[in-house]
């Protein structure tokens, strides 16, 4: 088969990112298909993530960044020009390429995609909960205009998935949310690195987070609750890996609650695994997710984990008390005393060490995930009807909002 990612730029070293370039480089190398990515914003930047010399990579060129350095009305004026450019290319390309498969990622793309005439099942993949895709509820907390603005960006994002042949979340917690706009199969993203031998979480004193610092993450709050363990423990440490926008904010936090020396914020890492290998604990906080990949991959690893039951993912991964703790969103008092209760209880922590990397390799092995996918794709082959396909191919195009949402 030949089968397309559509995507905006692999430049992050987030989950995103790193789970479409190792499904990418499977479905080529290992299953033999002929595969693209296509960005539109790459723009000579180097890919995050090695693709196989088997997959195909080609930019667009279109720099939707170009928009966000201007005012509202002439971003919007921008943002039009952009999409239209964005979308007689991608045209071309699928049309010369006739792919079998087009994937997208419920991205700006999804405007126009399933009106293409290029003869394709076009597949969504949502990495994110149905309430926070393309951060429309970052411009619904905006109030009026913005949540008008928001309204009507959602109903057009439904349209669009209801055309769509398929449509594939990573929990079903979020397949609930999707179900009054169209049904949804659910495949959980693959554990993506080489996890090694377990980590010795009775000879560490570290807890980690892994992230972008941002406010999906929500590390603020992680930091607030490693104050109340620090005091009880102060010979642990915290450490928290990723870079973003909130950095200034959580350093001036750390300084401010006085963790300077027991709290500290390490940038990225090309070698994660060598981070979870090193540490105690994984903790997250964050306050949405789609699956949290960093916390299965942090199981797989060996590490007992301690999450925060945000929407959606960490419910359908943990088992409390058996692969690790779950503890109720938002509540920082119940975070800390988690983290203290397995600091201070070694043999809890390395039962639930066990437990966890039994699961992870169990549940999110790349070779059963990709088997779903495979299946999936040969399901949706032209002339092959999927239940449910959609078969309209009508669709709207241009924008109706002053400023366009990030995907």
């Amino acid at each position: 088969m030949k089968i397309v990612y559509v995507y905006t730029a692999l430049l992050t070293r987030g989950g995103v990112d790193r789970v479409l370039t190792v499904k990418a480089n499977y479905l080529a190398e290992r299953l033999g298909h002929e595969v693209w990515v296509v960005t539109d914003s790459q723009c000579g930047r180097p890919l995050a993530f090695p693709l196989s010399p088997k997959v195909r990579h080609v930019d667009l060129d279109t720099d939707f960044d170009a928009q966000y350095h201007h005012g509202a009305i002439m971003r919007y004026v921008i943002y039009r020009r952009l999409m239209r450019r964005y979308r007689r290319r991608l045209q071309r390309l699928l049309l010369d390429v006739r792919p079998d498969i087009v994937c997208s990622t419920l991205g700006r793309d999804m405007d126009f995609l399933t009106s293409l005439p290029d003869g394709s099942a076009k597949v969504g993949e949502s990495h994110i909960a149905k309430p926070y895709t393309r951060n429309f509820h970052l411009l619904e907390a905006r109030g009026w205009p913005y949540s008008i603005v928001a309204r009507l960006w959602r109903r057009r994002q439904e349209r669009a998935v209801a055309r769509l042949d398929a449509l594939v979340v990573l929990t079903q917690r979020d397949a609930q949310s999707w179900a009054p706009v169209r049904p949804a199969a659910v495949i959980a993203n693959p554990v993506t690195i080489d996890v090694g031998p377990p980590a010795r979480v009775e000879a560490s004193a570290t807890v980690v987070a892994v992230g972008r610092l941002s406010e999906q993450k929500a590390l603020d709050r992680l930091v607030r609750a490693w104050a109340a363990v620090a005091a009880r423990h102060p010979g642990w440490q915290l450490q928290l890996w990723g870079e973003g926008e909130g950095r200034g904010a959580l350093q001036d936090l750390i300084a401010r609650l006085g963790l300077d020396a027991s709290c500290r914020l390490m940038g990225t890492t090309a070698d994660i695994a060598s981070v979870y290998a090193s540490a105690a604990i994984y903790a997250m906080s964050s306050r949405f997710e789609g699956f949290p990949l960093v916390l299965v991959e942090a199981m797989a690893c060996g590490l007992p984990v301690v999450a925060m039951d945000c929407p959606t993912g960490p419910a359908e991964i943990i088992d409390s008390g058996r692969n690790g703790i779950l503890v109720p969103d938002g509540d920082e008092a119940a975070l800390a005393d988690a983290i203290c209760r397995l600091i201070e209880d070694p043999a809890l922590r390395t039962a639930l060490a066990r437990q966890a990397r039994a699961d992870a390799l169990g549940r999110y092995g790349i070779d059963a995930t990709m088997q779903r996918w495979e299946a999936l794709f040969a399901s949706l082959r032209p002339g092959t009807p999927a239940p449910g396909r959609h078969q309209s191919s009508q669709t709207t195009s241009g924008s109706t909002a002053a400023a366009a949402p990030r995907p």
